[in-house]
């Protein structure tokens, strides 16, 4: 969205959406960065839905976009040079502890049958192929960001940060 001279990047991560590659936080928070070094490198790109050419040389603000799990990633691509964040409906936090503490249920057998209808229903998919690292980390075994972590990244941003909840969202 190039309107008011800005980029808006709202990112869909290797290995999900049915993409290429593997999908993990580690890659997911890769994905983010290499797209940050080639949009201030890059002076014009071409869109790939309407074939338009979009000059970046005009550009004065990149805003990134988090949902869900991608809040998390974001928050942890917060040191670089982005304007602006908008997160809606964040998931801060798959630490399991504090998860659970948050809500008052286990988390981790809420994750056990979440991963065994995925498997069931969505053998095929990215979400359970190859190395299960969606499972790895519904399980909190990667990727994860503590409630302290994140508290302590929300404090310190000094960008403009938008985060939208639901009403029955908890709150840190």
């Amino acid at each position: 969205m190039l309107e008011h001279n800005c980029i808006v990047f709202y990112p869909e991560y290797r290995g999900s959406f049915e993409s290429s590659g593997n999908f993990s936080a580690k890659n997911c928070i890769s994905d983010v960065k290499n797209f940050y070094t080639f949009i201030v490198k890059s002076r014009k790109v071409k869109e790939l839905y309407g074939d338009t050419e979009i000059d970046l040389g005009r550009t004065e603000k990149i805003i990134l976009c988090g949902v869900s799990f991608g809040s998390s990633i974001a928050l942890l691509n917060s040191h670089l040079g982005f304007d602006k964040f908008l997160f809606l409906s964040p998931v801060f936090s798959y630490a399991q502890k504090d998860i659970a503490e948050l809500v008052k249920f286990d988390f981790h057998s809420q994750m056990k049958i979440l991963i065994k209808f995925l498997k069931t229903g969505f053998k095929f998919t990215y979400r359970m192929a190859g190395d299960n690292s969606l499972s790895n980390f519904l399980l909190g075994r990667q990727g994860t960001l503590t409630l302290k972590r994140t508290t302590s990244i929300l404090k310190d941003l000094k960008k403009k940060t938008l985060i939208v909840h639901a009403v029955q969202d908890a709150s840190y």
